[in-house]
């Protein structure tokens, strides 16, 4: 959700260009991450705002 996302620390502009050290290329990359997103479960994102590459560490809500 949202609220998940801003209590990471994203921000409306950021783009979100890896998750888990992993190079997204095309939309369709997220859609492997889809199964991660499981309650309890962390990402780590990196993301391009404006010109800076800014690490984002992101935790769902709940247990698994």
């Amino acid at each position: 959700s949202d609220a998940v996302l801003r209590a990471a620390g994203l921000r409306s502009g950021d783009i979100v260009v890896a998750v888990n050290g992993r190079r997204l290329t095309s939309a369709a990359d997220i859609s492997s991450f889809q199964s991660q997103v499981v309650p309890g479960a962390r990402l780590s994102l990196l993301v391009e705002r404006g010109a800076e590459t800014v690490p984002v560490a992101l935790t769902f809500p709940g247990t698994r």
